[in-house]
């Protein structure tokens, strides 16, 4: 017989028999998740509940005792885990480094910490169901995961209860149900604030959820709660005006030779020049890396037409080199630039091929070139795949667009510490930040 993780499908954990548990596993057995044995109670050597010798008056009491403290630790660690695969079928992680939970015990540690305690959740926790009234419920984000209808509602109520308990602490409201109802109809007068053109780009405005950052992608911090559960926030176009991590946003300010004023008394005072501003760096962004990808793609088809160049091998000594060696492309190069064949010698391609080795004839050339850029680039490097994201360009809002949003008296995105292109707030809405998880818990925001 094995052992089978509860996970949230069906009507509750799926639970073992617990003699059967106890004879299927030893003490030196690694158990499924992050199950544990209890560690106040010790099982007899060779113990087996089968066994005759089980039900003789010395051992049988302490065994017993184990049973129902296992079992009991059994219960509890089903429910738990329940509930991480249930809040895992939404994108999730933590505030600080936004990366997503690496197991159940870690998950465990944060939630614990942010809600006080394990019993303080749970009582919480119960609150929170039996406020998410069906009203509620469809304004909630649905998991970002196909699950079975019931445990997409169960889904929807454990990521309420983070929703609700960031709610609480930011807005300072004890009714968030009866509160979210009251914010839909300011949401509605919100859609009817903006020109119709606008209103017809708007991503659902209010909507009852963490803040979301960007790592490898898109996820809700918990512990955290967006502007947008009040409807105080819309984001337009999205997919072509991301929020851009910091690191990234300063190499491309770096790499395009570029520096201005993003903050909040440029966007009161010179909403217009801000916007041509960042029109201009993407645009410079898009079209250096473009031309740079352009030539890696010219000379990966160059070096490979040479003549002889598939018996080349992967390195090739150099001649007096003492045992040095250099790669197949430095190699080509050389032979197409001794018979003056190389029609852009002064094209500066070698330090693509110094960085990606013998990797660069087959190499994506859009990797080749940024991982270049990267090389040389001295200060908090971003990941690659976040720039390959912005490629070709990473703002696409129109400045008619931008300036009624400013007529109107919202506040740009891009004047947060990360900029966010997408999003525009207002009511003199403060930058979205981790304030109230980071006072609580010391972590820098």
């Amino acid at each position: 017989m094995s052992f089978k993780s509860p996970g949230p499908h069906g009507s509750g954990p799926r639970l073992l028999d617990p003699n059967q548990r106890l004879r299927h596993f030893d003490d030196d057995e690694e158990l499924p998740g992050d199950l544990e044995w209890p560690d106040q109670f010790v099982r007899q050597p060779g113990f087996d509940l089968g066994s005759p010798s089980a039900f003789t008056p010395g051992p049988l009491l302490a065994q017993m005792k184990f049973v129902i403290a296992f079992e009991m630790h059994y219960r509890r660690w089903a429910q738990d885990n329940a509930e991480f695969e249930l809040i895992n079928a939404y994108d999730v992680g933590h505030v600080g480094n936004y990366r997503p939970f690496a197991n159940l015990k870690e998950y465990l540690a944060y939630r614990d910490k942010y809600f006080g305690s394990r019993d303080e959740y749970l009582r919480f926790a119960a609150e929170s169901d039996k406020e998410l009234s069906g009203k509620v419920r469809e304004i909630i984000n649905p998991p970002d995961r196909r699950l079975p209808p019931v445990d997409a509602e169960k889904a929807k109520a454990v990521f309420y209860r983070w929703v609700r308990k960031a709610y609480q602490k930011k807005f300072k409201v004890d009714d968030v149900a009866a509160d979210l109802e009251e914010r839909q109809e300011d949401y509605r007068h919100l859609e009817r604030f903006v020109k119709a053109e606008i209103r017809e780009k708007l991503q659902p405005a209010f909507c009852p959820r963490p803040e979301r950052k960007q790592t490898d992608k898109y996820r809700y911090i918990l512990g955290t709660v967006s502007d947008h559960a009040r409807g105080l926030a819309v984001d337009i176009d999205p997919a072509h005006n991301p929020d851009v991590p910091g690191a990234a946003w300063k190499f491309i300010l770096k790499y395009t030779g570029m520096a201005f004023d993003r903050g909040l008394n440029r966007w009161l005072k010179d909403a217009e020049g801000l916007t041509r501003d960042v029109r201009r760096m993407s645009d410079q962004f898009g079209a250096r890396i473009g031309a740079e990808v352009a030539l890696v793609t010219k000379y990966q088809a160059l070096l490979k037409g040479q003549p002889g160049a598939k018996s080349v091998p992967d390195l090739v000594p150099i001649p007096f080199g003492h045992g040095m060696a250099q790669s197949k492309a430095g190699y080509l190069l050389g032979q197409l630039r001794s018979a003056g064949k190389d029609p852009t010698p002064a094209s500066g391609v070698e330090k693509y091929i110094r960085t990606a080795g013998t990797k660069f004839l087959d190499a994506d050339p859009l990797d080749v070139v940024l991982e270049t850029a990267l090389s040389g680039y001295e200060g908090d490097k971003p990941e690659k795949k976040t720039l390959r994201a912005l490629v070709p360009g990473f703002f696409t809002l129109s400045a008619e667009t931008v300036q009624a949003f400013r007529t109107y008296g919202f506040t740009w995105g891009i004047t947060f510490p990360q900029p966010d292109l997408m999003h525009f707030a207002r009511d003199g809405q403060t930058p979205p930040a981790m304030g109230d998880f980071n006072a609580s818990h010391g972590t820098a925001a």
